[in-house]
């Protein structure tokens, strides 16, 4: 471990949080202005320079394509919450794993959230190398349930007669 005087760390910690907050800002002006689709369809590149809060307050370096995702949903206060791990390659794209679900991203479909059980549904299909590919979009409320599209298929969570259950239909 190296020491640093309390100063270093200031600044460290000043610094990061500086170019977290003109990122944040940049984002928001991406996911919020007019071409927000286009934001979101971006081409990973790993070690981007962006960055999202991530465990105990660290900033976890991601694809421009997530934070601005994350910071359009909301950011850390949104039900997506803070990053519980890094940014993982995945197939021609990238996952980032948050508190309340993953967004993932690839150059075909863009940045999208998958959460809650169609995403245990979804990881246990393989996820973005499995049958369903990547996501098309976000998670979107269904009568009595959820659905989410993805570049092989659908999965929906609905309640069916009081139960929860899941549907795939890959296509």
């Amino acid at each position: 471990m190296t020491a640093c005087s309390s100063d270093d760390a200031s600044t460290a910690v000043s610094d990061a949080t500086s170019s977290a907050a003109s990122v944040a800002t940049s984002a928001s002006e991406i996911a919020t202005g007019p071409e927000s689709e286009e934001a979101s369809t971006s081409t990973p590149s790993a070690g981007a320079g962006t960055v999202v809060p991530g465990p105990d307050g660290p900033l976890v370096d991601v694809d421009p394509a997530i934070t601005a995702k994350y910071v359009g949903r909301g950011g850390p206060a949104s039900s997506l919450g803070d990053a519980t791990g890094p940014q993982i390659p995945v197939g021609d794209g990238f996952s980032v794993p948050f508190e309340g679900g993953t967004i993932f991203t690839s150059p075909e479909t863009g940045a999208y959230v998958v959460q809650g059980e169609i995403l245990r549904v979804y990881t246990e299909q393989g996820g973005p190398t499995g049958t369903f590919g990547f996501p098309t979009n976000d998670e979107t409320p269904i009568l009595r349930g959820w659905s989410s599209t993805f570049t092989g298929g659908t999965i929906t969570w609905t309640n069916e007669s009081g139960e929860f259950a899941e549907t795939l239909q890959p296509n």
